[in-house]
């Protein structure tokens, strides 16, 4: 892992890595399968909240997807 990992790891939703570019790029290499999400910022959430954050990065996802 990198340089404080831990501390800097977020939702897709919120970090600064631009995923409507991800899935227009993975398209246009005629990529078909699947996206999944492994948020590694989810300990740094309470317990209540994580599904939420999923819920969110699920939707963001989708609006990638869509945009694509």
């Amino acid at each position: 892992m990198g340089w404080k990992y831990g501390e800097f790891a977020c939702p897709i939703d919120q970090g600064d890595i631009d995923f409507h570019r991800v899935v227009r790029i993975l398209r246009d290499a005629g990529y078909t399968n699947d996206l999944n999400i492994e948020n590694e910022s989810l300990g740094r959430l309470a317990e209540g909240e994580r599904a939420a954050a999923l819920a969110r990065e699920v939707q963001y996802l989708k609006r990638c997807l869509a945009s694509a």
